[in-house]
């Protein structure tokens, strides 16, 4: 659980340092934040009355939400789109700070870490669908 939770702050503050820094817009952050609030606020309750987000009493009951959320194949995908996006967002802003560098490649190299992240903002979005339809079966 505290690795979780670790993972989780990292993520964040990477997040927000970026937007700081002017390499990603602000939207991006709020997105993530506003979805790990809402998703940890529902796994909390659902913990309450003996479900978990992963395992044997998972929430998650149709094959589509445990597919995309708590399948390792999922939470794969989503660990490895982070670390790229990460990566390339370091990458972009530490080319922005050197000079001599060709425009075509800043220019490449923004376009591949822009995608980068929309891909993991799109699959963070995802991901949090099912966890929210299933809210109203095991909170309310």
């Amino acid at each position: 659980m505290l690795d979780i939770v670790g993972d989780r702050i990292a993520e964040n503050v990477w997040w927000v340092v970026f937007a700081w820094l002017h390499v990603i817009p602000l939207w991006v952050p709020i997105v993530v934040l506003s979805r790990g609030f809402v998703t940890d606020a529902i796994r909390s309750c659902a913990l309450t009355r003996g479900f978990t987000a992963f395992g044997e009493s998972t929430m998650m009951k149709s094959r589509l939400g445990f597919a995309l959320v708590a399948s390792r194949v999922s939470r794969a995908t989503y660990g490895t789109s982070k670390v790229v996006a990460f990566v390339l967002l370091f990458s972009l802003n530490a080319a922005q700070q050197m000079s001599g560098l060709a425009p075509a490649f800043l220019s490449g190299l923004e376009m591949v870490a822009v995608a980068a992240t929309y891909l993991t903002v799109t699959l963070c979005v995802i991901r949090a669908i099912p966890v929210v339809t299933a809210a109203k079966r095991v909170v309310v």
